[in-house]
């Protein structure tokens, strides 16, 4: 499988956890954005397929750590999923094929 084909499959699932970690909508989109850029850029590094959405979830989760060092906040533990957080709004999946954005990425 193609690999922005595989990513496109797990967007969504790696900017809920995104989410989840910041609390924050905005700041998950980035997170989600970099992960990916990340894992695109690691891809080889990946030595079974079976595990990329957990690989994903790994690059996202130290990203954040990064980032949460960096500002000076120490990751706190993620509570409950603030399902208004989502809002009407579209889809990571839908966002990243409008944008073409793996494509971009992964070439």
């Amino acid at each position: 499988m193609a690999v922005n084909a595989s990513l496109e499959q797990h967007v969504a699932r790696v900017f809920g956890f995104a989410l989840r970690l910041t609390g924050d909508r905005h700041a998950a989109e980035d997170l989600t954005q970099e992960a990916m850029l990340r894992a695109c850029r690691s891809w080889k590094q990946l030595r079974d397929e079976r595990r990329l959405r957990v690989w994903l979830f790994q690059i996202a989760a130290n990203l954040w750590r990064d980032q949460s060092r960096r500002s000076g906040l120490a990751p706190e533990r993620a509570g409950p999923l603030d399902v208004e957080l989502m809002g009407p709004q579209r889809s990571p999946d839908d966002l990243a094929q409008e944008n073409g954005l793996l494509t971009r990425i992964c070439g």
